[in-house]
């Protein structure tokens, strides 16, 4: 190709360090060439485009003779139709739309046009753009949902040929995917996103209901063996389909067999005669097997049932109270003899004559106990241990709870500045990147696609053509140092490049003042730069990075040097000039094309791989009392991405789903307060000077422990086989838990766990050799260590036991036993909430696509926090540590 004019100018702007920078509108251009027969136009542009490359457009100028004639110091008109199908920019003209384009170039001063335009066929560039669409927004459990993925480039035109993946969090073992259609059986809602590397995109909402019910279980409110008369009594009942889902709009009926002597709705009653009735819970058709569900409830009813009654709040009650707050507790003792007194939590309560009782007490997060002791007219005593469960931040159970784990990457993690060695920063991957071979291959590939940078004449006069030059594309190598830069910017990064001793060797033939000219050597342009944003943000639920147009490429025009052995003087002065100039352009595009394509798609790659989804699984926890196992789904999904000039926090939000085997009420998880807001996030601004940190929420301990209780963790048949030790052959405890353990942290950093009340028929040979009904509530505390990646919790000490046996009094030798006993029960069940319920700890870290084995870098390697070191920033876990492999 004879390149006398080559439409691709370079990006304005200025050098970073004061270098001269070529800026086509600001450069002097010589005097064009005086063309005494100037007859024809010709336009050169490459037959095939991508949307979003520059169109190489060349104009030559031939006079009668057919001598070819330089077009510097000309500017010629390109006339582009349609006009619509590109973008005019100052680094040149931009394919846009796809199609076929005339481009033709002219020349005012000459009065002549290209009558015969070059034809350049546009075709898409790469993804830039998913649309997702799906064919229901709203399935019941167990029915599938399939997703249409429309593929965009960056200026709208359709990609056909590409093959998304299909991505549906939160992530779930409850979901199966096949090619693009997802097969859902747990309720809920789920984020359907279409995924390409470099392409953003917009998830759609599937919302999954349950299905027909299949199962119904019952509850007594509050759980007593016995009731006085007259006492309010709560059924509740639960109905769940076949996976499980609660299906809360079942059509559920009570009736009370002999009847109620008063009904409060459709399900509280009261008795006001002693004996024993039976409440049938019903669901009917349809159901799961078109059969009716039911179940029976035994009520017993007896003048003399409990002498003491938590009335408000029930024992076993949740309420929506703050910590620091306070609440009214309201009791009624019933004694034959009269009370005289009566303490709560150790203190006088206000007693009056019809046996009720007041006294306002502070309230805490988690578990609060209640110890009640009323003394009749005869000084006997009499105690009830009743329990409730308080805060004013609650999670619904099986929702994500945003912010429960928090990745934060310093400037560290991003660029430590020392890109030798292993790899222990983004930037290191980019550094690797212009030092690979990838570089030279692509400007190579664009020199080498027309290697005829030019030829024609360059100097004229009456007697003709006095200097002519061509020079042809040889060769190219980055001999460099070639260094990279990632900085973090609000929203994102700032990625700077900058390229030493790029060096192109040509051949020089002509003929310059009637000496003739055959040589070859090197033009070496000693630095050039470029600069482009990268926006970080969540797409279809996953992090995505994409380049924010313009990527600035310049020339440092003063460092641009030559090396022919043997010759000097206006033909060497061509070929520079023609290096500052248009074939200064190739190189900047071949370069902006380079880096724009390849960091788009390694940075997108690489944060993409920040892929949760492994981090869930299905957990299977042994019960109590070892008669099997209560299985959890645990899944996670991203729920926040904030990036800062400091830090860039990537928020995850986790769910744990299980069976619904218990039927008590419940206001949800119990949050502790702390974090960011409502999301929970810890911003953890410095990471004590570490480059990475990672923090969970103590809100994801409550959501498993919640979800375990809903299962029947504390429904168990425990014997002396199962705790071991010193209890007695024949011990018995059927225990039921009114509320689930919660976790809170106290102000030395240590896990505190409450558990009650534990309601419990006890049979110990010796001491009680008939059952007895026992209310056991307790608070625990435990160290905790990291080992490995996963915490370990120490030895259990309980701090506090709570227990009172109703109707029977327990001498000192008889308390100190059940003691003993209590406190051996309570650290087997922290012990086993603890360190048998919780998950592996979710840990993110960025595995390598395999896009990255082409600068050689293992595929599949993983990026992560290394040399984790544990801190407690109450109500959060900190893992404090450096960036890098693992």
């Amino acid at each position: 190709m004879a390149a006398l004019f080559l439409v691709a100018c370079g990006d304005d702007g200025g050098s970073a360090d004061g270098g001269v920078v070529i800026d086509p509108d600001a450069m002097v251009m010589p005097e064009p060439i005086d063309i005494v027969d100037a007859a024809l136009v010709q336009t050169m542009a490459p037959e095939e485009v991508r949307a979003g490359e520059l169109i190489p457009i060349a104009c030559t100028i031939l006079d009668e003779e057919g001598e070819i004639y330089s077009a510097v110091g000309r500017t010629p008109r390109i006339r582009v139709s349609p006009e619509a199908s590109v973008e005019r920019t100052s680094a040149g003209i931009v394919a846009a739309r796809v199609g076929t384009v005339e481009v033709s170039c002219g020349f005012p001063d000459l009065m002549l046009t290209d009558d015969t335009p070059a034809l350049v066929r546009i075709v898409p560039g790469d993804p830039a753009e998913i649309l997702t669409s799906v064919d229901r927004s709203a399935v019941d459990a167990g029915g599938s949902v399939t997703a249409t993925c429309e593929v965009f480039d960056a200026y709208g035109n359709r990609i056909e040929d590409a093959e998304p993946t299909l991505d549906v969090t939160p992530t779930s073992e409850g979901t199966t995917i096949d090619g693009t259609t997802a097969r859902l059986t747990e309720a809920g809602i789920f984020d359907f996103a279409c995924a390409l590397p470099g392409a953003t995109t917009t998830a759609r909402r599937v919302e999954v209901t349950a299905g027909l019910p299949a199962q119904l279980v019952a509850a007594k409110v509050p759980d007593q063996p016995v009731y006085g008369v007259g006492q309010v009594i709560e059924v509740a009942a639960i109905v769940t389909d076949e996976y499980g889902n609660e299906v809360v709009d079942a059509e559920v009926t009570y009736a009370s067999n002999p009847a109620a002597g008063a009904l409060i709705g459709r399900n509280r009653f009261r008795y006001f005669e002693d004996g024993t009735y039976v409440v049938t819970v019903t669901v009917t058709p349809p159901t799961a097997g078109d059969v009716v569900l039911s179940q029976d409830v035994e009520i017993v009813v007896n003048g003399n049932g409990p002498a003491i009654q938590c009335d408000s709040p029930l024992d076993g009650q949740m309420i929506n109270v703050a910590p620091g707050g306070s609440v009214t507790f309201t009791g009624s003792v019933d004694d034959s003899s009269g009370v005289d007194s009566v303490t709560v939590n150790g203190e006088a309560a206000t007693l009056d004559p019809s046996g009720t009782f007041t006294r306002t007490l502070p309230v805490t997060f988690g578990i609060n106990f209640v110890d009640i002791v009323a003394v009749d007219s005869f000084g006997e005593e009499s105690s009830r241990t009743c329990a409730f469960l308080a805060t004013d931040r609650w999670q619904p159970p099986g929702d994500v709870m945003p912010g429960t784990v928090a990745l934060n990457l310093g400037q560290q993690a991003i660029d430590d500045n020392d890109p030798a060695g292993a790899v222990d920063s983004l930037d290191d991957l980019l550094h690797r990147v212009v030092n690979s071979g990838g570089l030279r291959d692509a400007l190579h590939a664009a020199l080498s696609a027309d290697p005829v940078l030019k030829d024609s004449c360059d100097q004229s006069s009456f007697l003709g053509c006095l200097v002519r030059s061509k020079i042809t594309y040889l060769d190219s190598r980055f001999d460099g140092p070639n260094t990279t830069a990632l900085q973090l910017i609000p929203g994102g990064m700032r990625a700077g490049v900058e390229l030493r001793n790029t060096r192109v060797r040509i051949r020089l033939e002509g003929r310059a003042f009637g000496i003739p000219v055959d040589t070859t050597g090197w033009v070496t342009i000693g630095r050039a730069t470029a600069r482009m944003d990268l926006a970080l943000g969540l797409s279809g639920g996953r992090p995505s990075m994409s380049v924010v147009p313009p990527v600035r490429v310049m020339i440092d025009e003063g460092t641009i040097d030559s090396d022919f052995s043997g010759i000097d003087g206006a033909i060497v002065d061509v070929a520079l000039d023609l290096f500052a100039g248009t074939v200064g352009g190739l190189i900047e595009d071949a370069i902006r094309g380079y880096i724009e394509s390849s960091f788009d798609s390694l940075l997108d790659g690489v944060v993409g791989g920040l892929d949760v989804s492994s981090l869930g699984s299905a957990i299977s926890v042994p019960r109590l009392d070892g008669s099997g196992t209560i299985d959890l789904n645990f899944g996670l999904g991203f729920s926040s991405l904030d990036v800062t000039t400091g830090r860039a926090l990537f928020g995850i939000g986790t769910r744990f789903t299980g069976p619904s085997n218990i039927a008590r009420p419940t206001l949800g998880v119990a949050i502790p307060h702390g974090g960011s807001g409502a999301t929970n996030l810890l911003d953890d601004a410095n990471r004590s000077g570490r480059s990475a940190a990672v923090s969970i929420h103590l809100g994801l301990f409550n959501q498993v422990l919640h979800a375990l209780w809903r299962g029947g963790l504390l429904e168990a048949t425990i014997d002396s086989s199962t705790l071991g030790g010193d209890t007695p052959d024949g011990l018995s405890a059927v225990v039921s838990g009114a509320l689930p353990p919660v976790v809170s942290m106290n102000g030395e950093g240590q896990v505190d766990l409450s558990i009650g009340t534990l309601a419990m028929q006890l049979t110990y040979p010796g001491l009680f050799d008939e059952p007895i009904f026992v209310v056991l509530g307790a608070r625990a505390s435990t160290d905790v260590a990291l080992v490995g990646s996963d915490l370990s919790f120490g030895t259990i000490t309980v701090n506090e036991l709570f227990f009172s046996a109703e109707g029977v009094s327990l001498d000192m030798t008889t308390r100190d036993t059940l003691e003993r006993f209590f406190t051996s029960l309570v650290q087997s069940i922290v012990d086993g909430a603890l360190n048998d319920a919780l998950p592996a700890l979710p840990i993110p870290s960025f595995t390598l696509p395999a896009s990255v084995s082409a600068y050689g870098i293992p595929a599949g390697l993983e990026l992560g926090i290394t040399s984790p070191v544990l801190a407690t920033e109450r109500p959060h876990f900190v893992l404090r540590g450096n960036f890098g492999e693992i």
